[in-house]
């Protein structure tokens, strides 16, 4: 087994790599994470055409990130 790559970016994959990444492209499934991803990027796509090639993104906090700010700042309303 191994990966093998070179400086001009091709990858080559020999024995049980080899095999391993030929059965997930003959049979391979999908997750629910990658198709919320492409849907969200579909939405995405529509809302940059149809806004004349401008599109705002609000990122979301995570919890933990909003929980740290709240320890510092003593604010329970920080989002």
């Amino acid at each position: 087994m191994a990966i093998k790559s070179s400086a001009f970016g091709s990858v080559v994959l020999t024995g049980e790599d080899a095999s391993a990444f030929s059965r997930q492209i003959k049979y391979g499934h999908t997750n629910a994470a990658a198709k919320a991803t492409i849907r969200r990027a579909d939405e995405m796509n529509a809302a940059f055409r149809s806004g004349g090639g401008i599109l705002k993104v609000e990122a979301i906090p995570h919890k933990k990130d909003v929980e740290a700010v709240r320890s510092v700042t003593g604010d329970a309303s920080a989002n």
